[in-house]
């Protein structure tokens, strides 16, 4: 909440008390913007990287090709979980589909395109 220029600080407790009646999760930030202090800066810092993190999350979707046979922990995703915390979901593919989808791609300028942006999304 911003409290711009010698406003009382008096509406944080009741923005907490709303967002718990919301069931939404929150957090108070305690201290000076304006003036340097750098352990407020680290802290909104943080929390404005966290967001980015979960608005790519809710824009993005994971495929798992293939099933993972019983006991093949190594390659287990919970979709459940992954969908109920982050909102993220999975998509499953049999090795069969995706070659069936490859053999119709033709465009190499569309292979060299796609590659190219899955290549720059790693950095």
């Amino acid at each position: 909440i911003w409290l711009g220029d010698l406003y009382a600080c008096g509406a944080v407790g009741e923005a907490v008390a709303d967002l718990e009646r919301a069931g939404k999760r929150h957090a108070v930030i305690t201290g000076v913007v304006e003036g340097g202090d750098p352990e407020v800066a680290a802290q909104i810092e943080d929390w404005c990287k966290a967001a980015q993190v979960r608005r790519r999350f809710r824009q993005t979707n994971i495929a798992q090709i293939g099933r993972p046979y019983p006991g093949m922990m190594d390659l287990y995703i919970d979709e459940t979980n992954l969908y109920n915390r982050m909102g993220l979901y999975t998509k499953q593919f049999d090795w069969e589909d995706m070659w069936a989808i490859a053999d119709d791609i033709t465009d190499t300028e569309a292979i060299k395109a796609k590659a190219q942006d899955i290549i720059d999304t790693s950095k």
